[in-house]
């Protein structure tokens, strides 16, 4: 591990022209945020690059100069996992965590970053993984979130599946390390659609969505029904299962589908 109590601050104009010269060697972590969706605020946020004022900071080992960068997302995120294999990864003031490579959508373009859970969030993580091989796991689209109260927890359920999503390449690792070798923007996501923001609903539409029938059945299908079903799940899949688990009619069932992203369901 490269001695993190060692550093240095570089001004941003030596700093990026380092970068441009290939010089610094920058790794790239996931950090999500809470943050209350019914701000209609949630997503990647941006690059958290370790700037203090107009500096940069960086480590230094044999030499050579590191960066961690943070992809920060607010609220939530949606990934994919590259590979269920992890590596150990140490933290400066002790503790050993589980390093994981995951897909993230950021700016619309897949990017290969680690994903170093801890607390409960490692636990939902490990069990994830479980159910998964590398010759699947590419089909499981996660949603990560953290709640909007409290001391806004960590949680983790499996957005879809999708028997037919396009294989992720791992070319660029390191397979013996489960390390990523390059780290560069690939192609265009297909996997992540938006979800619908966030808007005030009727008296009528919040009674329906709030009920604990239909809130039973949604939280039934986060956990038993979508990451089984073979593909992502249509809007007659949710007219069905909303008549048959909550018994609704069908008016009412066609408005809690098309109002589903309440929910954060896909």
């Amino acid at each position: 591990m490269k001695d993190k109590s060692v550093y240095d601050m570089i001004r941003k104009d030596v700093f990026d022209q380092l970068v441009k010269e290939d010089q610094i060697v920058i790794t790239r972590y996931l950090k999500l945020e809470g943050y209350p969706m019914n701000h209609g605020l949630y997503g990647f946020a941006g690059w958290d690059k370790n700037k203090v004022g107009n500096n940069f900071r960086v480590f230094e080992n044999n030499g050579r100069f590191f960066a961690t960068w943070y992809a920060q997302f607010n609220g939530e995120c949606l990934f994919r996992f590259v590979t269920v294999n992890s590596t150990r990864h140490s933290v400066l003031g002790g503790g050993s965590y589980p390093r994981y490579i995951i897909e993230a959508n950021i700016d619309g373009l897949t990017r290969t970053i680690y994903l170093c859970p801890r607390g409960k969030l490692r636990t939902l993580v490990e069990t994830a993984v479980r159910e998964m091989n590398d010759s699947n796991c590419h089909e499981f689209v996660f949603r990560a979130w953290r709640n909007e109260f409290g001391k806004q927890e960590h949680y983790l359920d499996v957005y879809y599946h999708d028997v037919s999503l396009p294989t992720i390449d791992r070319s660029n690792l390191d397979s013996a390390k489960t390390k990523i070798m390059k780290n560069s923007n690939g192609p265009k996501v297909v996997w992540d659609d938006t979800i619908e923001e966030p808007r005030k609903y009727t008296k009528k539409e919040e009674k329906l969505l709030k009920a604990d029938k239909v809130c039973g059945v949604v939280q039934f299908l986060k956990d038993k029904v979508i990451p089984r079903h073979r593909t992502r799940p249509e809007d007659s899949d949710y007219l069905s299962w909303f008549g048959k688990y909550a018994g609704l009619k069908l008016n009412d069932a066609r408005t809690v589908t098309q109002l589903r992203g309440y929910y954060r369901l896909p």
